[in-house]
């Protein structure tokens, strides 16, 4: 009879051991699936942010040919006061 109530303490206290590894394996993976679950909605924010960049980049940079014809109108500026500082240098 001792045998058999040892055995069934064993038992007992198994059941007992793998049902908490259960419960805490349950809670480990409810936390990851969660965690998982946030990271998809960051995720998505992230790709909604980027895609409507891509939509407004090209009207908020400056364009090569207007660049360029800045950068002309700089210069022939820079050339009239460059002459300028030569004729009052040569007087």
């Amino acid at each position: 009879m001792q045998e058999t109530t040892s055995v069934v303490n064993w038992q007992a206290m198994f059941n007992i051991a793998f049902s908490l590894a259960g419960v805490l394996g349950g809670i480990v993976m409810k936390s990851i699936l969660d965690s998982l679950k946030e990271l998809r909605t960051q995720d998505k924010e992230l790709t909604d942010k980027v895609q409507s960049l891509a939509v407004t980049l090209p009207e908020s940079y400056v364009q090569k040919a207007d660049f360029k014809e800045f950068m002309d109108v700089v210069m022939k500026k820079l050339d009239r006061i460059e002459d300028k500082m030569d004729a009052k240098a040569d007087r």
